[in-house]
């Protein structure tokens, strides 16, 4: 059975962990990202908390500290707190302590020589437990350090600096990655409960064309340039970073004025506008931006997330080169309106290129991770004759429709089912359900029934998503007004079309 000896983790001022090691990481019952305070025993929390503030206010620049820590087996485990302060910054400008854990549970079984109500552990106290156990501090790895007071091995980062580098980083932008900009944006929020934090999403106008004409290498130059000049605008206001695509995250947390918000949205929008404008080529690339505010109008990082993507594609709707920040008394009337397609000429072209509407669906949801676009399904839903196409997700709190009215995103404001266990049983192997008429759930489902015949739909194809393992939600595929035998081809595509879905949200 593997026992943790010692380990070594950085945090930032307010506690959050930005590096831990392979030990730690084994060790540790909270994920990376996450505030080491939540593992600390609550008497402990204290004097912990104290002992790193010295450090950071550069009072002392080596503190020492016992505390319990809780482990991945749920349980809380003695530790020797050796802190040192950094010269490093966090990659938002925050500054940072290093701490190495050392267990003496492994030096030392009878766990009762350590007094609860000890608040430092005195060099004394260290000395004692490796006199007692005979550890030669000097050989054994585990306690190397200890007694260096005041010298820091500026190498015994070099690995996890490595893993920070690798795993955080956009591997095309030097930015962050998409994992980690949301692991930010979710901490920020549970950190900043009685202050502004602003969630905005940009997505690159005509980037497509910059790769379709002047080729992929191209495209990269253009995204690195985007990502220097988010980065110069937010300055220490906030972090950026990739979530797909030419799709980025900006979260906005040091801000406490409003037009300060508006200048670094306004710098972003003009300095991309004007730096592909002086171009010879003049690729035309300008940027949507849609921005949330917690917690103003949105608690949870989904919520936020909704609103931004809305408030992005209302931009996009607008005339591209835009921002908009969500504003309930102006925006929740208004949802993106459906691509205008009157012209039968365009329409019969939807219609023979079913293929090429599935492969830009695949392309954007799996390759760029786009999680709502309204072309996208205009042409799917005009292609194959479809009415509307909704998804439900998250346990029904998020959810996303398609008309030929037009698009919304907000779950308030779209009629959805919610899922009873005989819906469950309806779904055949491949997670599909095909109603060609209504009279054959009328017995089985009522409530199914009844949703439907509100919404005006006689035929309907749902695929149901999975979560874990577990059923999350649906994709439902509409035609109203009239009943029609779905064909085998349609089924196996709507299938295809729920899956990429499923994956793009889930993954």
């Amino acid at each position: 059975m593997w026992t943790f000896k010692s380990g070594r983790i950085t945090i930032d001022d307010e506690f959050y962990l930005s590096i831990e090691d392979a030990a730690m990481c084994s060790f540790l019952s909270i994920d990376m990202y996450g505030n080491l305070l939540n593992a600390i025993e609550k008497e402990n929390q204290e004097s912990f908390v104290k002992a790193v503030r010295e450090v950071l206010h550069k009072d002392t620049d080596v503190n020492m500290a016992t505390i319990r820590l809780l482990g991945k087996d749920n349980k809380y485990h003695w530790m020797l707190a050796e802190i040192t302060s950094s010269d490093n910054l966090s990659y938002e400008g925050r500054p940072l302590v290093n701490i190495k854990f050392v267990n003496p549970e492994v030096y030392n079984k009878n766990e009762s020589n350590f007094d609860n109500n000890v608040e430092h552990l005195s060099k004394e106290m260290a000395e004692s437990i490796i006199l007692k156990n005979k550890i030669d501090a000097e050989k054994d790895d585990s306690l190397a350090g200890m007694f260096s007071w005041a010298k820091v091995d500026s190498n015994i980062y070099n690995v996890s600096q490595e893993y920070y580098n690798n795993n955080l980083k956009d591997q095309g932008m030097n930015i962050l990655n998409k994992r980690a900009i949301i692991e930010y944006a979710k901490n920020a929020l549970d950190r900043r409960e009685n202050r502004t934090v602003y969630l905005a999403i940009l997505d690159l106008d005509n980037f497509k064309n910059v790769n379709d004409s002047y080729g992929h290498m191209e495209g990269d130059r253009v995204l690195i340039t985007v990502g220097e000049i988010m980065k110069e605008a937010l300055g220490h206001n906030g972090v950026c970073g990739r979530i797909g695509g030419d799709e980025m995250m900006l979260v906005i947390d040091k801000v406490t004025e409003y037009v300060q918000l508006r200048n670094i949205l306004r710098n972003i929008r003009t300095n991309i506008e004007w730096e592909y404008k002086k171009e010879e080529s003049n690729y035309g690339v300008t940027c949507s931006i849609g921005v949330a505010t917690f917690p103003d109008y949105g608690q949870d990082f989904e919520s936020l997330f909704n609103i931004a993507d809305r408030m992005l594609y209302l931009a996009k709707s607008k005339g591209k080169n835009r921002y908009i920040i969500y504003i309930p008394e102006i925006h929740d009337a208004q949802t993106v309106p459906s691509v205008n397609i009157n012209d039968e000429k365009h329409l019969a072209q939807l219609r023979e290129n079913k293929l090429g509407s599935l492969q830009h669906l695949i392309s954007d949801y799996l390759v760029k991770n786009i999680a709502v676009h309204e072309v996208i399904f205009s042409d799917l839903g005009y292609g194959y004759d479809l009415d509307e196409i909704l998804f439900v997700y998250n346990q029904g709190k998020l959810a996303f429709s398609w008309t030929r009215n037009g698009v919304i995103s907000d779950v308030r404001k779209i009629r959805t089912y919610n899922p009873s266990k005989v819906f469950d049983t309806l779904f055949d192997q491949f997670d599909l359900l095909v109603i060609d008429g209504l009279y054959k759930i009328e017995s089985k489902e009522p409530e199914l029934l009844n949703f439907l015949k509100k919404n005006g739909t006689e035929s309907v194809v749902f695929y149901r998503m999975h979560q874990n393992n577990q059923p999350d939600g649906y994709v439902m595929f509409g035609r109203k007004n009239h009943r029609m035998k779905w064909s085998e081809n349609e089924i196996t595509v709507c299938g295809i079309m729920g899956k990429v879905i499923e994956l793009a949200l889930y993954s």
